[in-house]
């Protein structure tokens, strides 16, 4: 590797020309809003990344730039590049990384999650030199999310909005159920469901399924007195009253 290139500007160029489609691909923006309902959790101190699956990152001054500009414009490139130039091994070993690097999946997608945006960066390329993939000695937060309540929630956020149910109130909900430890790692299942709050009733009821959700938009969307009519066997007919 050191043979390659000596200093900072050498790094670059190379990089430009080795790998172009790395360096001219976007970082994306961490997909907030996303972890409402998760299904399954999994933190590890010590796991391994395929860097080429990140997608974007945490840092909002990072989110929109190419791979490339934050290479060229990273505020710490000037410090990282030249140790990954003197000390190319630290990406390709498995100790645990220090200063740590995070990262978060959701349904398998993956993100830089907190400290690690150059280190990440610099991998990418380093590693495609490599034809290698991995990161190793990472800190990894992962989830499994329900992406029907996702979606569900924030069609009848839309619902309430559209039909001015001002008094219906919409939550997200995700206890662990259950939680296993092991070394450096715990994994937990949850029970994701949405609490809908008639507010004017006092009463609440929770949503699991897909079908749940159809049947509580049809009550909102209908529930003026005339349009009620068309509704007398639907589950939450009376709740949105």
């Amino acid at each position: 590797m050191t043979g390659v290139f000596t200093n900072y500007e050498e790094f670059i160029a190379w990089a430009e020309k080795s790998a172009p489609d790395i360096f001219h691909t976007k970082i994306l923006p961490y997909p907030d809003g996303e972890l409402d309902y998760i299904k399954e959790s999994y933190w590890c101190g010590q796991e391994s990344v395929n860097v080429h699956t990140v997608l974007g990152t945490k840092h909002p001054d990072y989110i929109g730039l190419t791979w490339g500009e934050l290479l060229r414009n990273g505020k710490r490139m000037h410090i990282n590049i030249p140790l990954a130039i003197s000390n190319p091994g630290y990406y390709e070993g498995t100790e645990r990384k220090q200063p740590t690097m995070y990262f978060t999946a959701i349904n398998n997608q993956v993100f830089i999650g907190g400290d690690g945006n150059h280190r990440t960066c610099i991998s990418r390329f380093l590693s495609n030199a490599k034809e290698a993939t991995h990161i190793h000695g990472v800190t990894v937060y992962s989830y499994a999310t329900d992406t029907v309540l996702t979606q569900g929630s924030r069609l009848i956020e839309l619902a309430i909005c559209n039909s001015d149910s001002t008094d219906i109130k919409l939550k997200a909900h995700s206890p662990a159920l259950t939680r296993k430890d092991g070394p450096n790692y715990h994994r937990q299942i949850h029970d994701p469901h949405i609490k809908i709050t008639n507010i004017k009733q006092g009463s609440s009821v929770d949503l699991r399924t897909g079908e749940e959700i159809d049947a509580l938009l049809e009550a909102i969307r209908n529930r003026s007195r005339i349009r009620r009519l068309f509704t007398r066997n639907n589950p939450f007919r009376d709740f949105v009253r």
